[in-house]
């Protein structure tokens, strides 16, 4: 059996070759290529691309036809971070800032949604709805504190509509998520040293703070379950006009897997108790909940009006705790006490003929750092704006093409924190992420 599920893991990674970014915390946001042009305004309201199967299943009650969607982003990462006097036991910190660090991540989507009757319609997802990805190079300033964090996470899953009368529907899906996570952090054993040995000793055995850096490098994953209600209501004479409403429940992971160490000779004193050995090692995660309330309200017979508000319940994550199986080795905790968030959003639609559509949009979504001290490396993210646009070219009867682009624009996001062996990393981090996105959606006649 566990052969099976790692063989359907690695199918899944190789399919989507998936290297999720973080948007709203770890969130991922985008689950339709189309939404990126109103920057993910109205998605709760349907866009009749076949995404509602993973946006809010009740808007699948909008497609008449047979459909399928395939999608990808292309995502741009800018990372900057300013050292403002980062120290070691009170001394200067002797790495280096890293300059600016841009990298590309795909991201792919697929979704199918077929009616079965007049009032039922049946729907499959395969999307990544959490993620992160942030490194810096090995003797960065930061790398006591976290020197590469990934998250990568998977969900396939069912969903299915019901029109309840002409006018609402309502909508259920459930999916199996697979989660991967990596963790690399350097680690000061000369510090350490110091700390255990006491100066003279340490010393003499060759080990000094910042001097005698070794690394841990941290693998897990798990299977998880997810769910999602929602509800659509149409009004107005035409039906064009929509507002929409999904709930998804929190989704517990289990992270299982290794810790291996890298442990410089002269340090190897340290390990003579046992500590700093490989072994396994774990930690939970939940994936929050959210509710999200959206609407579609067309305005003329060219130009809609898009809206969406989501909120987050991200104070769950209170702590990152990873335990390890040896009795030696201490959990290593890292606070967090994430906020709840609020995500707004809007977005216009104009049909400029029979054969384009035209979007753009706009985003602004709080930031889950409550103050300097409880920022991470991993996840330095504050406030955002996004600012987007999009077109759409019917390519005939049954295919459309979709393009967009969203330019995600982070307030400046400061740190002050402690880190666990008397380093304290005091900066600020400048970062912004491009979605470029592009799909094809293709109705049966």
């Amino acid at each position: 059996m566990r052969h099976l599920r790692n063989t359907l893991s690695l199918f899944l990674f190789s399919l989507l070759s998936v290297h999720p970014v973080l948007a709203d915390g770890f969130e991922i946001l985008g689950h339709s290529q189309l939404g990126t042009g109103f920057a993910y305004a109205g998605a709760v309201s349907g866009y009749g691309d076949g995404s509602s199967a993973y946006n809010n299943p009740a808007a699948m009650s909008l497609l008449e036809r047979t459909t399928f969607n395939i999608g990808a982003h292309a995502v741009p990462i800018s990372n900057d971070f300013n050292d403002e006097g980062s120290t070691v036991l009170g001394f200067p910190n002797i790495g280096s800032d890293g300059g600016e660090d841009t990298r590309f991540h795909p991201l792919v989507d697929l979704y199918a949604v077929h009616p079965l009757s007049d009032d039922l319609r049946v729907g499959l997802s395969l999307t990544s709805p959490f993620g992160l990805a942030t490194e810096y190079a090995d003797d960065h300033v930061v790398r006591y504190q976290g020197q590469f964090s990934e998250l990568q996470s998977i969900q396939f899953g069912p969903s299915v509509s019901y029109d309840l009368t002409d006018r609402l529907s309502i909508g259920a899906g459930v999916g199996a998520i697979y989660s991967k996570a990596k963790f690399d952090s350097a680690i000061d054993f000369g510090t350490i040293g110091f700390g255990l040995l006491g100066p003279d000793v340490a010393q003499s055995v060759g080990l000094a703070p910042q001097m005698n850096d070794g690394k841990v490098s941290i693998d897990a994953d798990d299977w998880s379950f997810a769910w999602r209600v929602g509800a659509l209501f149409r009004y107005g004479c035409s039906g064009k006009n929509r507002i929409g409403m999904v709930y998804r429940g929190k989704s517990s992971v289990d992270l299982q897997g290794d810790a291996n160490y890298t442990v410089p000779g002269s340090a190897q004193l340290l390990t003579a108790t046992g500590a700093f050995a490989n072994g396994g090692a774990g930690a939970g995660l939940t994936y929050p909940e959210q509710i999200a309330l959206g609407a579609t309200h067309w305005v003329s017979d060219d130009v809609a009006l898009l809206w969406e508000t989501n909120w987050t319940r991200w104070s769950r994550f209170e702590e990152l705790r990873i335990q390890f199986d040896s009795p030696l080795q201490q959990d290593s905790v890292v606070r967090e006490e994430w906020k709840n968030t609020w995500r707004h959003s809007l977005g216009v639609r104009y049909d400029l003929d029979d054969e384009w559509t035209l979007r753009t949009g706009f985003t602004f979504m709080e930031g889950t750092i409550r103050d300097a001290s409880l920022t991470t490396p991993a996840v330095p993210l504050g406030d955002v704006y996004i600012v987007a646009v999009g077109a759409g070219y019917q390519l005939n009867e049954n295919t459309q093409i979709n393009i967009g682009y969203a330019h995600e624009m982070f307030e400046d996001q400061a740190i002050v924190r402690d880190g666990p062996t008397g380093d304290r990393l005091v900066g600020n981090f400048e970062n912004y992420i491009g979605v470029i996105s592009a799909s094809v959606v293709y109705q049966l006649s």
